[in-house]
């Protein structure tokens, strides 16, 4: 009895454990359910933590866009309102149908409302790309960007600058070479009596660029004169400030006078009507087919008037010498409003030729652009200056003449 007693309070235990087991594992099963039927529903979209980049509403750029003065502006994006305005409206077409990556199709509709960024903040990214000398990851926090969203946007911007801008007649580098565009011009240089019709200004500029992988590379692009590895440069300027023929991105080892052949400069010129002038310096060739279309500096056993008399005067001499100077500082007073407006030419350029070329082609394209827009560039403020004061002593001159009848 004694032993039974105990097996049916042995079973009774088991019973109570096998129980608890169960309850344990349909627990189990329980929350197991639940967790699937959660993993189940429609998540929120996760948030991007930005604990290090402001937020794009509140960066620097919204605030000086909507609270900052025309001042600040102007120093941020190197453009007025108005003319940055404009440009956003000429170039937003483009902007809404390319991709942000090159490699992707054209976006859709739903792609471009999922943009971060408005078209006016990608016009702002890349202004602010190429009017400084700072690293990108000193400026895509000014937009509350991330580092990899700023330079696909700012390549994004700079497609589109030389789609839309090399088309636009406010920015595209065309010579106009009809009569009266011509005629135009050489009323600007006028007061220059000794050089008269001058049309144009003529000159280059080396650019550091970094050392590619390829030795051959490396020796085209090596100029022995700086010791360092440069692409060429070659722009002609007009009298109104404008960028007119260039020849960009040429190894670094050719002279100003083989890059200009290279790029058909000496073309260009040659085909002018006879009495009009370009002036350069003494690296290009002025002989031959050029006749007395590109002027630079001489011996002064040849020197000659209009006539083809040789100048025997000093006094003829000095101040032919003096008005080919000043004219020739045109041209270098040209490349350093590029330069040192779009300062990103300061910096060294990619190794990659296709890269270099977006960055020095947009520079120009929206050099032209700020001139014809803005009026801000030291070439079309000199002859700006010069025309006003002729035509003020003009009218001193009239008035004086009245004052004596």
């Amino acid at each position: 009895m004694k032993h039974k007693i105990i097996a049916i309070a042995a079973a009774a235990a088991a019973n109570q454990i096998v129980n608890s087991n169960t309850k344990l594992i349909n627990t189990i099963l329980h929350v197991t359910v639940e967790l699937e039927v959660n993993k189940s529903k429609k998540r929120k979209k996760p948030r991007l933590l930005r604990r290090c980049i402001p937020d794009p509403s509140t960066s620097v750029w919204r605030t000086i866009d909507e609270k900052g003065s025309d001042r600040e502006f102007l120093f941020f994006t190197a453009l007025t309102r108005p003319s940055f305005n404009l440009l956003v409206e000429l170039i937003s077409s483009n902007l809404e149908s390319h991709p942000i990556k090159a490699a992707y199709g054209k976006p859709k509709k739903q792609n471009l409302s999922r943009r971060l960024f408005s078209n006016r903040d990608i016009v702002a990214m890349l202004l602010k790309t190429m009017t400084t000398v700072a690293e990108p990851k000193d400026l895509y926090v000014q937009f509350g960007a991330t580092a990899t969203s700023f330079h696909d946007y700012v390549e994004l911007g700079m497609r589109c600058i030389i789609q839309t801008l090399s088309d636009d007649p406010r920015a595209k580098v065309y010579w106009d070479r009809s009569e009266d565009a011509l005629q135009k011009a050489a009323e600007r240089t006028k007061s220059f009596l000794s050089i008269p019709n001058v049309v144009g200004m003529l000159d280059g500029m080396k650019k550091s660029s970094l050392s590619p992988k390829d030795p051959k590379d490396q020796n085209k692009d090596y100029n022995g004169l700086t010791g360092d590895t440069n692409r060429n440069v070659l722009l002609l300027w007009d009298p109104m400030g404008k960028i007119v023929d260039a020849v960009v991105n040429s190894p670094g080892s050719f002279h100003d006078s083989k890059a200009a052949r290279w790029g058909e400069v000496y073309d260009h010129i040659g085909t002018l009507p006879p009495k009009y002038k370009v002036v350069c310096d003494s690296a290009f060739s002025c002989g031959g087919e050029l006749g007395d279309r590109l002027v630079k500096t001489k011996l002064k056993t040849q020197l000659t008037d209009d006539n083809n008399n040789k100048m025997d005067d000093a006094n003829d001499i000095v101040q032919y010498e003096s008005q080919l100077t000043h004219l020739r500082q045109c041209s270098e007073w040209g490349n350093h409003v590029l330069v040192d407006t779009f300062r990103r030419l300061h910096r060294r350029l990619p190794t990659d030729n296709v890269s270099r070329g977006y960055i020095l082609w947009t520079c120009i394209l929206l050099c032209n652009y700020r001139t014809e827009t803005m009026g801000r560039n030291q070439i079309r403020t000199y002859f700006d200056y010069l025309q006003s004061k002729i035509e003020s002593d003009n009218e001193d001159e009239n008035e004086n003449a009245n004052d004596n009848e």
